[in-house]
Parts: C-alpha cells; structure tokens; sequence
C-alpha cells in the first residue's frame, strides 16, 4: 500500500516548468505510475480491482511517459487542441485508475472487516474527479476553470490525505 500512496502522490503532484512553447513536468506522472503498477502488483490478490487497474496503470504510465517525452523534445504546444485532448485523456485515465484503487480499498474493507476509511475516500474521489473535469470548461467560461482548478488542487490534497489514512490503516490491520 506504501507504494499505492507513492504511486498516486506522484501523479497527482502536478510540478512543471513553463516554457514560452509548452510545459515539462519535473515530478513525471508516469514515475507514478511505475510506483503505483508496482503496489498493485503486491495487492491483486487481495481484490479484483487492484488486479483489474494493472493494466490500466501500465498502459496510462506508458501513455504519460510519450506525452512527457513530446513536452521534453518541445513537440507539444499548449494551446494546439490535440495538446490539449491529450491532457484531457490523461486526467480522464488518472481519474479511472484512482476510481480502481479507491475500489480496491473498499474491497479490502470489506475482506477484512475493518475500517479503511473507504467512504470519506470514496467521497473525496467525487469532488475531485467532478472539479478536475470542471477545470477543462475554461475553453467556455474562464472563471468558473479558475475557480475549479483551486477547488480541485484543494481536493487533490485532500483525497491525498485520505488516502494516507487508508494506507496506515491497511498497514495497522
């Protein structure tokens, strides 16, 4: 589970530098991936989510690592709309690994009889997937991106949190 929270801390960090042409990520999302792929490899057989979000967090680290190489190598432009969609896509299949390993908690719950603080996380999932998706609505109406893209760095740590508190407890039982 250690490595779970790593693997998911790291992809949700989002640190990059800024260039007149684009982006380059300084905590690479597919780092996170490697760790996350790895902390699911230990609990798949503990529930079928963790064995069903393997290749999901394989192929997304191997989408995330191209798109990190395109930013490095200064293919990608931040405001080309294929830039753009590639960055959508990514979200979208952080959201659904995230949603697995939330689910894979709950199963853990369930298996153990234990109180892996599956709800709260479950919820927290919600708001931040709801505001990430939010975020995009930029291309519309400004302000309101503005507004979701707080709401969801704000929730973001917060899901981190509780996912930090399932971690201790999976670890404790």
């Amino acid at each position: 589970m250690k490595k779970i929270f790593l693997g998911i801390l790291l992809i949700l960090l989002d640190f990059h530098l800024e260039f007149s042409m684009g982006h380059l990520g300084l905590l690479p999302d597919f780092v996170g991936y490697y760790f996350l792929l790895h902390g699911l490899r230990e609990l798949s057989t503990e529930g079928i989510f963790f064995k069903r979000a393997i290749p999901v967090a394989r192929g997304v680290g191997i989408y995330s690592a191209v798109l990190w190489v395109l930013d490095l190598f200064g293919f990608a432009t931040s405001g080309h709309w294929l830039y753009i969609f590639c960055d959508m896509v990514a979200i979208f299949l952080a959201l659904y690994t995230t949603r697995l390993v939330v689910e894979g908690i709950g199963e853990l719950e369930k298996g153990r009889v234990s109180d892996l603080h599956y709800r709260g996380l479950k919820i927290d999932w919600y708001i931040m997937a709801v505001f990430q998706t939010l975020s995009f609505s930029w291309v519309i109406y400004p302000s309101l991106a503005a507004i979701c893209v707080l709401i969801s760095a704000v929730d973001s740590l917060i899901f981190l949190s509780a996912l930090y508190k399932s971690k201790r407890a999976v670890l404790a039982a």
